[in-house]
C-alpha cells in the first residue's frame, strides 16, 4: 500500500501518536492530474473520550512551485488532512478522499483558514446537515504532531477538516475563519459530532 519513503514516514508519523491504524484504504484510480495512491486510514480513540481520527496520506505529493511552497496552496509546507469523528463511519473514507484531491484539481488555494464549499443534501456523512468544510490549523495538538519532519530534510503539515454548516461557512467568509473558530469556543461545540445545531 505505501508506495514511498515519504509515505512510510507520514504513517509512522500517525501511528506514533495515535496507534496503529484500524483500517486504511488505498485510492488508485483518480482524476487527472492527481498522483497516485491517496490512501485514508482510519484510527481508533484510546479510550471514550477520545475521537476517531481519519487522516490522508498522499495530499503531500504536491508539486513544489520554484519558490518552494506547494503549487495551488499559500501553506510553506506540504499538507495532508485530518478530520475528527466522534463515531466511526465509513463514509468518511469516500470524503476524506474527495477532500484530498481538491488540492490537485481546484484552481485555488487551500490552508488553514479556507472554507470548502460543499453541495447542497450531501454531508460529510448521510443525513449529516454539515456540508462545508473549515480548514484550520491543529492548535490544540501538540507542535511536535503538527509537522512532520521527514529523513530528507522537508516538512508535512498536517491540517484539520472541520464540517460545518452554510451559514457557518458564510459568517466565516464575512467575519474571518478566526472569529467562527471562537465562536464554537464559546459555545463549546464538539466539531467531531457530525449532527450538531449550527452556531450562527
Amino acid at each position: 500500500m505505501i508506495t514511498s519513503q515519504h509515505d512510510a514516514e507520514i504513517i509512522k508519523h500517525y501511528v506514533k501518536a495515535m496507534g496503529k491504524e484500524t483500517r486504511a484504504i488505498a485510492y488508485h484510480d483518480l482524476p487527472d492530474p492527481v498522483p497516485g495512491p491517496i490512501i485514508v486510514a482510519e484510527f481508533a480513540p484510546p479510550t471514550g473520550e477520545y475521537d476517531w481520527v481519519y487522516a490522508t496520506i498522499g495530499v503531500s505529493h504536491r508539486a513544489t512551485s520554484e519558490g518552494g511552497k506547494p503549487v495551488g496552496m499559500e501553506s510553506e509546507y506540504p499538507i495532508e488532512f485530518l478530520m475528527y469523528a466522534n463515531q466511526a463511519n465509513t463514509e468518511l473514507f469516500h470524503t476524506m478522499l474527495r477532500l484530498a484531491v481538491t488540492p490537485f484539481t481546484s484552481s485555488s488555494s487551500v490552508c488553514a483558514g479556507d472554507t470548502l464549499v460543499g453541495a447542497v443534501g450531501e454531508g460529510v456523512v448521510k443525513e449529516s446537515p454539515l456540508t462545508e468544510i473549515l480548514v484550520a490549523q491543529l492548535f490544540f495538538e501538540a507542535p511536535e504532531f503538527r509537522l512532520i519532519h521527514h529523513l530528507d530534510g522537508s516538512h508535512t503539515e498536517l491540517l484539520w477538516l472541520i464540517p460545518i454548516h452554510v451559514s457557518e461557512r458564510l459568517y466565516a467568509r464575512n467575519h474571518g475563519s478566526t472569529a467562527l473558530l471562537k465562536l464554537f469556543n464559546f459555545h463549546a461545540t464538539d466539531t467531531s459530532d457530525f449532527w450538531r445545531s449550527p452556531v450562527i
